[in-house]
């Protein structure tokens, strides 16, 4: 029986407009005995915009599980040492091309920038400040996690930079163009997991879908773990099950096979992931 769905966003629920499947937020509402739930490196305050009407059957692992929110009220937090903010900080400062958001519970700090990098941030933090300082504005408001735009879409080859630097911090390539840094440990998946934990879910009554690496630890948590179509190599290998691609409707394909009592009407030898 499944009890919980848990969704990347953008690369899995949405498609390449940035659009959800138009029967989901129904599929939300017919199903109130699962409780689904988004884990995904924007913001709680952007994700509740596109989700209002379903809001009270949802939880919410923002900021890579940084911040975890049902409704409006802060369930957990897993912040970032301003320490290590710092130095994250400084190490960034070194090269040139890149932009980092300090993301923090009400809003995210970023230096001035100019289009197209604006309306590039300001697509995934809806709540945006412009600083002078982001080391200031780190040691004054506690940081959820640091994201790194790389308008050239070098994230990959840049994070070898961060491997070599040994920061006290980890970090997920969450897409071609953008690296999330968060504190030791944090990620999707220990959100996941704590969440899970305290409201008595088990691996096997959990259903997770993803495309990219900073959701291979929330893959790893659920007992039906579904790889996107479009997912990267790393994605498929650790999911037990392959669905179609964001485009073409892969997340509710599964989703319509799951009845309201949570019975999921699958054929196992025809869907399972090479097992």
């Amino acid at each position: 029986m499944i009890r919980l769905v848990a969704l990347d966003m953008d690369g899995t629920l949405l498609n390449s407009r940035k659009e959800l499947p138009p029967d989901f937020l129904p599929w939300v509402q017919e199903h109130p005995g699962i409780l689904t739930v988004i884990g995904s490196g924007r913001q709680y305050g952007g994700l509740k915009e596109v989700f209002g009407t379903v809001l009270p059957q949802m939880i919410f692992l923002g900021d890579n599980g940084a911040m975890v929110y049902q409704e409006d009220r802060l369930l957990f937090t897993q912040p970032m040492a301003f320490e290590h903010a710092r130095e994250c900080l400084e190490f960034i400062s070194l090269f040139s091309g890149i932009v980092p958001v300090v993301s923090s519970a009400g809003t995210a700090y970023v230096l001035e920038q100019q289009d197209p990098v604006w309306r590039e941030i300001h697509r995934f933090y809806a709540q945006l400040t412009v600083c002078q300082d982001l080391t200031e504005a780190a040691r004054k408001d506690p940081v959820a996690k640091i994201a790194l735009y790389l308008p050239d879409g070098n994230a990959e080859t840049f994070a070898r930079n961060l491997e070599s630097a040994h920061l006290p911090v980890c970090y997920a390539v969450s897409g071609k163009d953008w690296i999330d840094l968060m504190e030791p440990g944090v990620n999707k998946g220990t959100a996941l997991r704590e969440l899970m934990r305290r409201l008595g879910i088990v691996r096997e009554e959990c259903m997770a879908f993803g495309d990219y690496m900073n959701d291979i630890e929330m893959l790893e948590n659920a007992g039906f773990s579904f790889a996107m179509g479009n997912a990267i190599r790393e994605v498929k290998r650790v999911c037990r099950y392959e669905t179609a691609a964001n485009d073409e409707d892969g997340v509710m394909k599964i989703l319509r096979l799951t009845d309201p009592d949570g019975n999921l009407f699958m054929e196992t030898r025809e869907e399972e992931n090479g097992r």
